[in-house]
């Protein structure tokens, strides 16, 4: 679908909507950043900038339930030397998300293509991609402030083998997680979040495989195209973050991550993240940020072709990031810096050291 087709389709949308005088909502969301990254020992780097935005439209029917879908705009220009794994977001049209929801306070129902950023487990899902599956989240209590629920997932993971090389007949992947989620807003702007989360993949297809054997999983590799995983991958995550001031203008802030595959061998099971530092509100108009990272995402927590940063699986991190956040006007500028070690040497993966900065904002639009 080109651009202007889209453009057009995204209008008439819009207007339809007006002239009606039906409910709906509009939302925007996007970054603009630029990289440089170095690998020492294997002679990679790579410089790149980017671009990334997506607009989300909301249709509700009535009072009990709402269709949701999001369109994104991909672009990055850049170079890389050597073996970079190059990420950089394709230049492309895209739809992030496509739901229908229902908007039940006791429980509802979500089907299409989910996002999966609810699961709060980026060691073993990106939560920038969606996949196609039901959902259902059962809210034991509900109201402005707090939230306490459960909810349940099957989804089907994006992924195809394509070779003449393919030893066996595959069947169609599965995602199946359980999640309780408690969610409390205290004074101001503190708050506190807690998700578990238990996950199970199935039937993942060789192609994923290979991509994550160069990711550091431990995959018996068949040819350059087909393999399988060693470990299955089931267990769970922890997640847990909290704004709390204490101080007059200055908030501790924290981001704590867990997660634990039960079916691989202890050193090759476990992932620990741990964000922490403090926010200064100068005033209401600006607020700064500085944190500290330690990051240990050992090899086979989760299929690194399918979890967030494929270039932190089988890696030791640490680093620092500093934003500078204007509150009214939903902006938010971040530098940051990285340096990653491999936790089991491989040919293709050294020591790793990265700076970034971007910019990115939020509007509601109607």
């Amino acid at each position: 679908m080109s651009f202007k087709v889209l453009f057009l389709t995204l209008i008439f949308c819009v207007f339809s909507q007006i002239s009606s005088a039906q409910k709906y909502d509009v939302k925007t969301w996007w970054r603009l950043g630029a990289e440089n990254v170095r690998e020492k020992d294997i002679n990679s780097r790579g410089d790149d900038t980017y671009f990334r935005g997506n607009l989300t439209f909301t249709r509700f029917i009535q009072d009990w339930s709402k269709i949701v879908f999001q369109p994104g705009f991909k672009f990055a220009t850049g170079n890389g030397q050597g073996v970079i794994h190059d990420r950089r977001a394709r230049n492309s049209l895209y739809i992030n998300q496509a739901i229908f929801q229902t908007t039940h306070d006791i429980f509802q129902v979500t089907a299409g293509a989910i996002s999966q950023s609810h699961l709060y487990a980026r060691d073993v899902v990106n939560p920038f991609i969606s996949f196609p599956g039901m959902m259902g989240e059962l809210f034991f209590f509900k109201n402005a402030k707090t939230k306490l629920s459960g909810r349940g997932q099957i989804a089907v993971p994006s992924a195809y083998t394509f070779g003449s090389n393919s030893t066996q007949v595959e069947s169609t992947p599965r995602l199946y997680t359980a999640t309780a989620e408690f969610a409390h807003e205290f004074w101001n702007d503190s708050d506190y979040r807690f998700v578990a989360t238990y996950f199970s993949y199935q039937q993942l297809p060789q192609v994923i495989a290979v991509d994550s054997a160069t990711q550091g999983n431990s995959v018996n590799l068949t040819s350059t195209t087909t393999g399988q995983f060693i470990y299955n991958f089931e267990g769970f995550t922890l997640h847990q973050r909290m704004e709390l001031e204490f101080f007059g203008p200055i908030a501790f802030v924290s981001q704590l991550a867990f997660a634990k595959n039960n079916s691989a061998v202890t050193g090759r099971n476990e992932a620990k993240t741990a964000w922490t530092g403090l926010r200064f509100d100068y005033n209401s108009e600006n607020r700064f940020y500085l944190l500290g990272l330690y990051s240990r995402r050992e090899s086979d927590v989760g299929p690194a072709e399918l979890a967030y940063g494929t270039s932190f699986n089988n890696r030791l991190t640490y680093g620092a990031r500093l934003y500078y956040e204007l509150p009214k006007e939903k902006l938010k500028f971040v530098a940051g810096y990285e340096e990653a070690d491999p936790i089991y040497k491989t040919a293709i993966q050294g020591n790793r050291k990265l700076f970034f900065i971007r910019v990115e904002g939020h509007d509601d639009i109607f």
